[in-house]
């Protein structure tokens, strides 16, 4: 029989200064107050449970929620080409420009968030694309999604090319004359006016990578991402120009409300390519021994204990103390300029996949953590609480295949990734340690 925790409380505060390793036939003879003369109490510390890792993969991940615009495109060995595209439509604080004033130039204007992903040293392709429909939520929710595609012109307003230089404010990008020009005339007779006129002359826009990009995904403030128009105005009772003459601007931003980031991954002749579905759970076994997080993409890690219950042929009324899971990052999955995170949540998924609680004790939300296993060669673990997920899969009837998956924290607005060493990997095994305290009359 094994009993929850508050039924072991007395017996929890008598035996924790005896949490020792010990095998099972190690037995620890304690007196326990009144209720307990007589009892045999044994404390185990086991280690010998399965650990079933696995990756599945989000059907969608929504982005219209995203913190960032993200663009750019890298290929890396394990997740295949990781590409991001921005997609948004403009928004006009006014648009009164008066008569006789003269366009001077118009810029797309986007300043950095400070995120980076992968190589900012190699060469980005920037195209901005023209949407020939509009940015609209999907399926009745207010949500658009990584996968989401709407078309856009073939042929781009403006292509550039840029070294992302995240320490800088802004990138500036010039925009053709005759860009510039139509919609300029056109607010200055009237015929954009508001936010809808505008929305039916330019539907929103895109910025691509080229295909052959593999530099880096960088991110960009979506609330200083802005097309500027700069203009002059005449200055005398004849329409005549003066030199050094004031120069006026008038500012196009992202529609809050209409942007997201459209995140995707071309994973051709690697493990990964099985999963083609939100169901599909690519075992770790199956992909040189590691599972996969990314955020952005979808994919996730899920973990098992297929074993657990065998806590029920050891003799005696017990009950789990502490549960508690460790597994290292594959070393070679992150670096510099891969960075790792530091905090990942933890959530339970049913059978399909399906996201159904984040996963919480009686005192806050629970989360993997990073530490460090030996300083001196700077290797790190994640440690991963799983006492309340245990007893939950010890004492459910009936027995369900819910089960445990890691996620990033802003998962819609980054495309980190991550391997994590199974059971059976090499170099760290992971390993779930559960303390346990039985007791026989």
């Amino acid at each position: 029989m094994i009993y929850s925790k508050s039924k072991f409380f007395i017996l929890f505060l008598t035996v924790v200064s005896f949490f020792v390793s010990c095998t099972e036939d190690e037995t620890t003879s304690l007196v326990v107050g009144q209720d307990f003369t007589d009892t045999n109490i044994r404390v185990l510390e086991i280690d010998t449970f399965d650990v079933k890792l696995s990756t599945m993969k989000f059907d969608r991940v929504p982005t219209s929620n995203s913190s960032r615009l993200l663009f750019g495109k890298y290929t890396d060995p394990d997740f295949g080409e990781v590409r991001a595209a921005s997609y948004f439509r403009l928004s006009g604080g006014n648009y009164f420009i008066e008569e006789g004033a003269v366009l001077d130039r118009v810029a797309l204007v986007m300043n950095y968030d400070g995120y980076f992903y992968n190589d900012t040293t190699q060469v980005l392709n920037l195209n901005l694309h023209r949407l020939t429909d509009k940015i609209d939520a999907q399926d009745g929710d207010n949500d658009i999604y990584n996968n989401t595609q709407i078309p856009y012109e073939a042929t781009p307003i403006v292509s550039q090319q840029f070294e992302p230089r995240i320490g800088r404010d802004s990138l500036y990008i010039e925009l053709p004359d005759d860009f510039g020009a139509d919609l300029f005339s056109k607010i200055q007779n009237g015929q954009i006016q508001d936010n809808e006129s505008l929305f039916q002359e330019l539907k929103g826009l895109t910025i691509q990578p080229d295909d052959t990009d593999n530099g880096s995904v960088v991110g960009f403030s979506p609330n200083e991402t802005f097309i500027k128009f700069y203009y002059n105005t005449p200055e005398d009772e004849g329409g005549e120009f003066e030199e050094n003459e004031e120069v006026f601007e008038l500012r196009m931003d992202i529609d809050l409300f209409a942007y997201y980031n459209n995140i995707t991954s071309d994973v051709t002749g690697l493990p990964l390519e099985v999963i083609d579905d939100q169901e599909v759970n690519l075992l770790s076994t199956d992909s040189n021994n590691n599972s996969y997080m990314q955020s952005g993409v979808g994919y996730a890690t899920r973990i098992e204990f297929p074993s657990i219950r065998n806590l029920f042929e050891i003799n005696g009324t017990g009950t789990v103390l502490n549960a508690n899971l460790r597994i290292k990052p594959n070393r070679d999955s992150y670096s510099d300029i891969k960075p790792i995170d530091q905090i990942l949540g933890l959530y339970l998924v049913d059978q399909n996949n399906d996201v159904t609680i984040q996963v919480f004790n009686n005192i806050d939300f629970v989360f993997a953590r990073l530490i460090e296993e030996n300083p001196e060669f700077g290797e790190i673990i994640y440690n991963i609480p799983v006492l309340e997920f245990v007893e939950t899969k010890l004492n459910e009837q009936p027995i369900t295949e819910t089960a445990l998956i890691l996620l990033p924290f802003e998962n819609e607005s980054r495309v980190n990734s991550v391997l994590f060493n199974d059971a059976f990997n090499e170099d760290f095994e992971a390993e779930l340690t559960i303390t346990y305290a039985i007791y026989e009359d």
